[in-house]
């Protein structure tokens, strides 16, 4: 699968924050903290796992803690991969 675009992925996150979260879009800031809109732990998993579907690879349960907002995970998930 083609590497998807950062504002793919941040579109993504946004939509599905706001969706799990009960949150207008427009009120997901991508620089805030993941823990600042709400999110838990059981949460978080859920969207690591919503996000392997997506991408089709696999995803680490602590994805969303190791990168705590939009911004920095959606930079993480575009990047190419080493090597």
């Amino acid at each position: 699968m083609t590497t998807p675009s950062y504002d793919d992925v941040r579109r993504w996150l946004t939509d599905k924050l706001s969706r799990e979260l009960k949150l207008d879009p427009s009120r997901v800031d991508p620089q805030a903290p993941f823990t600042a809109l709400g999110l838990d732990s059981v949460t978080a998993v859920t969207i690591a796992g919503d996000l392997e579907d997506w991408l089709g690879q696999r995803m680490p349960d602590s994805l969303l803690w190791d990168h705590p907002n939009i911004h920095t995970l959606a930079t993480f998930l575009t990047q190419p991969p080493p090597g």
